[in-house]
């Protein structure tokens, strides 16, 4: 009896213990967006001895992780789910503990606490030689619950000591520390932090190295705090800032552009403190960052020379398999991809600084639904890069810019097996839905497999639903933004270009644009940017790349207005009636950024004021106000009419016409086609049928074009018959240098007259002489040769001296010849 009231008083002092620990947690796990993150899956796994001390029914795997973080009764460090119920049984032990172990299930999923994904981790390094708590006998993931729930002081980090597996909780963090310091076989867990720093990784000890063409850095500041430097770094806009070094004995913050990796890594060279930190870009935002460390022989695929966010993107978008990790050696820039994390295989391997090895582990996805709007998207099935789970349902809404669709790109699509009917409420799902401008709405299931879709409008929904018999690897989308390639225009003050513009056009496209008025207004059409493939002469072949615009939806001859290639400035087009047709073809050999049209509809016969669509290459207000008047004539129903155009500056202010009814335009009628820079700029649509007043007719560009290719074929002729007579030349020369005589004697790799330029003077046999002041060669023949900079110069008494070959050398005709200095080499005496 004593002893149960015992153990009853214990447990009831361990409660007032822990009661004051949730209490103080409370308010962080607001922040917390997903429960499911603090636990790792272990699928049809559960423990061997499962004591459940509390179980609910009819629940989702987010609500059981949420319930065991926020469990006040008892310390909960994991869970078991059956997806086929939706049961979830809380548990106060996990594989951790002694006499534990994990058993096969077919129906439980065990879930255990992954505590140890709120803190940075820094192998081989230490906070500070005085902690404020030592744990002893602890795993890591006790030691990041103990730290979380600490309440006598407010635990920023710890570091745990592997060999001993003890526990130093701490209240300092980098900054209040004066830095971390470089320690074997001791690993710092920071707390992840808020603010500017949460941008950033931190690879511990260390600086870049120094630049041999200048500084590695571009801003240095003094007397800030750290998170005041990783501020600088965010808000610097006279250099894309990814990286900066911290020195805490005089907080000094050194600003750069450049990372670790461009710079063949870090260096630990330094008696000061200084810390290393690298921006996490857009792609390595999907990573966790463990530096120092290395998934050993677990890598599938090698990149070279890229940066860390390239090797992050590669990961992201790998199609032969599911990439889950990824190593990255600093010093030579080599990315490494793997199917494996490291706790698939027991754990990462820590090597030292000096490697500059860091691992880099994919988050899992943990989104079910919500709602995304951009230009560049990219999500995921639950649980992803890991299967998802049984009975799930989630929803996407989408928003991509207005005048464009969405270009959905799948690098995997696996959800299990299915039936024949797609839709079949037994399978796994994956809907996507858009209300198309009609008002009708298109519906439809993604079928396995597939790799690419092309939405109708910007606006669409995509579902994600399981059954509750399974799961299956998932899928992973990503969208981007594209024009629409061919569509009826119908809606005033639109917009269009080709596809991917600014981006360079695909080759081998072909699009179509009919835009559609009503009955009584013309369709006026900007073009605000136009680079395409240039043609010979400036003439638009047809077969290349090139713009061709119609009045009306026909591609006639008649209602040809114009074929534009090449690069041009913004011009204008007006339609004659109240609809025009657009194609764009491009070939298969050459691509550029494409253009970008603007239109809107304008009542026929009217004055408009200018800019009729504004565009950023139109001049601003306020500019050139000097007024223009160019009159013009167009020819309607065979008979000659008169127009004026009014400039103000380079803008078009007023464009006044006679009143032209619509039913008695003929098909051959001309309408006028200007451009914001005056009759000197007018488009090629039309244009034998314009006439222009005050117009000074200059010199015909063809014959300018034809003037300027002769001289050009003229300049290359003369420079092939100059190659031509010099190379006959030259092969004569090394025609008579094949026939002269060669001798027998030379073993070694020079002529005689070669090798007198290499002696300062041979007065007779120099094998009696001692070896040669420059050492003796490989052939055991002791040759004097010249200096790099050139031959030595010759002694005052030896200059008239003739040089005579070595006894050395096995010549049979020794004696009997003699070169001397300046003599030609054919020349023998």
């Amino acid at each position: 009896m004593l002893a149960m009231e015992g153990r009853n008083h214990a447990a009831a002092i361990g409660f007032l213990l822990w009661l004051p620990v949730w209490a103080y947690a409370a308010n962080y796990w607001e922040n917390v967006p997903h429960f499911r993150s603090l636990f790792h899956r272990m699928q049809n796994e559960r423990l061997s001895k499962t004591t459940t001390s509390r179980e609910f029914t009819n629940s989702s795997v987010e609500n059981c992780a949420q319930l065991c973080v926020q469990e006040t009764d008892f310390q909960c460090k994991s869970f078991e789910f059956e997806d086929t119920i939706g049961r979830c049984l809380l548990l106060e032990r996990s594989h951790h503990d002694q006499g534990v172990s994990l058993k096969p299930s077919t129906r439980f999923d065990h879930y255990r606490s992954a505590y140890e994904n709120l803190f940075n981790r820094l192998p081989n390094h230490l906070i500070a030689l005085r902690h404020n708590r030592k744990i002893p006998s602890v795993s890591v993931e006790e030691c990041a619950r103990r730290c979380i729930f600490e309440t006598h002081f407010k635990c920023k980090g710890f570091d745990y000591e592997k060999s001993n597996t003890v526990c130093w909780l701490s209240e300092l963090d980098a900054q209040s520390a004066g830095g971390v310091r470089i320690y074997s076989g001791i690993d710092y867990y920071a707390r992840r932090p808020d603010g500017p720093l949460f941008n950033f990784i931190s690879y511990g000890f260390g600086s870049l190295r120094g630049l041999s063409s200048g500084s590695v850095y571009q801003k240095i500041s003094m007397g800030i705090t750290l998170e005041q430097c990783a501020q600088q770094c965010l808000d610097q806009l006279s250099f894309k800032c990814t990286s900066f070094d911290y020195t805490f004995a005089n907080s000094h913050c050194y600003l750069s552009k450049y990372i670790a990796a461009n710079v063949y890594g870090l260096t630990t060279d330094y008696r000061k403190n200084v810390m290393h930190y690298e921006i996490i870009e857009s792609d390595l935002k999907y990573f966790y960052a463990i530096p120092y460390s290395v998934l050993l022989g677990n890598n599938h695929k090698t990149y070279n020379k890229v940066t860390p966010n390239r090797c992050a993107r590669m990961c992201l978008k790998e199609e032969t398999f599911i990439c889950r990790s990824f190593d990255y050696q600093i010093k030579d820039g080599t990315c490494l991809l793997s199917t494996t994390a490291g706790s698939d295989v027991g754990g990462l391997f820590t090597q030292a600084t000096s490697y500059q090895v860091h691992n880099f582990e994919m988050k899992p996805m943990l989104d079910c639904g919500g709602h995304l709007s951009g230009v560049d998207i990219n999500f995921a099935s639950p649980g992803w890069p890991r299967n998802y789970v049984s009975n799930e349902f989630c929803e996407w809404h989408i928003d991509m810019p207005t005048h464009k669709v969405a270009h959905l790109y799948f690098t995997h699509f696996d959800l299990g097996l299915q039936s024949d009917k797609v839709c079949d409420e037994s399978n796994d799902r994956l809907i996507l839905s858009e209300r198309l401008p009609n008002g009708n709405t298109d519906t439809f299931c993604i079928r396995p497999n597939t790799k690419t879709i092309i939405t109708k409008t910007n606006n669409f929904t995509v579902t994600f639903i399981s059954n509750k018999y399974g799961d299956a690897p998932g899928f992973r989308v990503f969208l981007t933004a594209e024009w629409i390639c061919t569509d009826i225009l119908t809606v005033d003050n639109g917009e269009f270009a080709s596809p991917r513009w600014p981006e360079v056009y695909p080759p081998s496209s072909r699009c179509a644009w009919r835009i559609q008025a009503p009955q009584g207004y013309q369709v006026l059409l900007h073009m605000t940017s136009f680079v395409l493939e240039g043609h010979i002469l400036n003439k638009c072949d047809y077969r290349y790349d090139h713009v061709s615009v119609y009045d009306g939806d026909t591609e006639s001859i008649g209602s040809l207005k114009g074929r534009f290639c090449g690069t041009k400035n913004p011009f204008t087009l007006v339609s004659k009636a109240h609809d025009m047709l657009v194609l764009f073809q491009s070939d298969a050999k050459v691509q550029r950024p494409g253009f970008h049209i603007r239109y809107r509809f304008v009542k026929y016969g009217t004055a408009t004021s200018s800019p009729l669509i504004n565009s950023p290459s139109l001049p601003p207000p306020g500019g050139d106000t000097t007024t223009k008047v160019l009159k013009y004539y167009y020819y309607t129903n065979g008979s000659k009419s008169a127009g004026v155009v009014v400039y103000k500056g380079d803008r078009v202010a007023v464009d006044v016409k006679p009143h032209v009814p619509q039913q008695n335009v003929k098909p051959n009628t001309t309408t006028q086609v200007f451009n914001q820079a005056g009759g000197a700029g007018m488009s090629r649509g039309n244009h034998d049928n314009l006439e222009f007043d005050n117009e000074k007719h200059s010199t015909d560009s063809t014959l300018i074009i034809w003037a300027v290719v002769s001289t050009v074929f003229c300049l290359v002729l003369i420079f092939l018959v100059v190659l031509f007579v010099g190379c006959r030349y030259r092969r004569k020369q090394k025609m008579k240098e094949r026939i002269r005589n060669n001798y027998g004697y030379i073993t070694e790799s020079a002529s005689l007259c070669e090798r007198e330029s290499l002696y300062e003077k041979i007065p007779g046999d120099r094998s009696s002489q001692g070896s040669s002041a420059t050492g003796d060669s490989p052939s055991g023949n002791n040759l004097e040769v010249a200096a790099p900079g050139g031959p030595k110069p010759d002694s005052p008494d030896t200059k008239d001296t003739p040089n005579t070959l070595p006894t050395s050398y096995n010549n049979p005709n020794y004696g009997k010849m003699q070169y001397k200095k300046g003599q030609s080499c054919d020349v023998i005496s």
